[in-house]
């Protein structure tokens, strides 16, 4: 019988069916852990997008912290509070809804501190952000992350939503954030690294969607760790796209595993593979993306809607 709930398997009985895939005694991360995992990445990414929109293109920290300000104020609403003392802002989220980037539920105070550098071309722009307790679609944060635009294209003096192609601002994410799934599953962020790419001006217009398919191999993927079933496994999404309440494009995955050099003793790995439809394939070993229809696997209901053809 098929589950309504959003994150949960379509075929019952979803541990047993890993187990014998994998074999008997194996543990095997509760059912939606890594899709959590990468919801948490995603929320995330989400409210650092917002908090750092504004800032871009300004030549100043000072004139940063008033843009960005001013410009979440615009685009996330009355809901929001924003205070702004030199090159700091303290954003206070009251219960705020339908924000851009697909975060869905924002609550809490994050304060974020805005650094703008000079360099031959331009200017670049960093921000840190920090908060305690923070909510965000559900799961709650121990926030504190870094971002900046290096790795953008320095030749490039424009707005982010000015620019296209090669000048895109891409941003680069620093995260050591920590913080418990709305299903109750601990997940850090251990001093990991991944970029937004091109995410201000590539989605300026939609301004609801989540990005990690970069072209770039070395910054493609991210990672972090989930506790499930008394075992901390590490964590990892590359080529995960998703807009609004949409489904993950095809070719993105999730994989849990429980240490960092593949082998796994008596735990069984988690695979969650997307094609864009509302149902993914979820496996119990590492599978390649163009072996994925040969390869016995699990139906996992995703709770969202294809993008209609």
């Amino acid at each position: 019988m098929k589950s309504s709930k959003a994150g949960v398997l379509v075929a019952p009985l979803l541990l047993g069916q890993l187990s014998t895939l994998a074999g008997c005694g194996a543990v095997v991360p509760d059912e939606g852990s890594g899709l959590e995992w990468a919801r948490a990445t995603e929320s995330q990414s989400a409210l650092l997008a917002i908090l750092y929109e504004g800032s871009s293109g300004s030549s100043a920290s000072e004139q940063a912290a008033q843009q960005s300000a001013a410009l979440v104020q615009m685009k996330v609403g009355a809901c929001v509070a924003a205070t702004v003392t030199g090159p700091r802002v303290k954003y206070t989220f009251s219960d705020c809804t339908d924000l851009p980037y697909g975060l869905a539920r924002a609550s809490g105070v994050v304060t974020a501190t805005y650094a703008v550098s000079a360099v031959d071309h331009g200017f670049f722009t960093s921000m840190t952000a920090s908060g305690s307790g923070v909510s965000l679609d559900g799961a709650t944060f121990e926030l504190k992350a870094t971002v900046d635009d290096s790795a953008s294209d320095p030749n490039s003096l424009l707005p982010p939503a000015q620019v296209a192609g090669p000048g895109a601002r891409n941003l680069t994410v620093s995260t050591k954030s920590t913080g418990t799934s709305k299903e109750g599953h601990r997940f850090t962020f251990d001093d990991i690294q991944y970029t937004l790419p091109g995410v201000l001006s590539v989605y300026a217009d939609s301004g609801h969607c989540a990005d990690f398919a970069t072209t770039s191999p070395s910054l493609e993927r991210s990672t972090g760790t989930i506790e499930s079933q008394g075992v901390t496994w590490v964590a990892e999404t590359a080529g995960y796209r998703h807009c609004g309440k949409g489904c993950p494009e095809a070719g993105g995955f999730v994989l849990l595993n429980n240490d960092d050099d593949g082998s796994q003793g008596n735990n069984t790995p988690r695979l969650l593979r997307f094609d864009g439809s509302a149902t993914a394939k979820l496996f119990s070993r590492w599978v390649e993306e163009e072996e994925k229809d040969k390869i016995e696997s699990v139906p996992f209901d995703l709770g969202c809607t294809p993008a209609s053809k």
